[in-house]
């Protein structure tokens, strides 16, 4: 009964950290998406006041 205690126990955690793993790739992405997204904000917005001052 420990042993399957133990067992179970192991099991769990072993997919816990499967899921953080995923959980922490996925919040990794998010931010490298929100600055590529904000350095194209700020691209976009230089070359609109290129275009405008020409």
């Amino acid at each position: 009964e420990v042993s399957e205690s133990v067992s179970t126990i192991s099991e769990r955690y072993r997919t816990l950290l499967k899921v953080n793993k995923a959980l922490v790739s996925y919040m990794q992405n998010d931010k490298k998406r929100q600055q590529i997204s904000a350095i194209n904000d700020i691209q976009s917005d230089m070359e609109q006041t290129r275009l405008t001052s020409d």
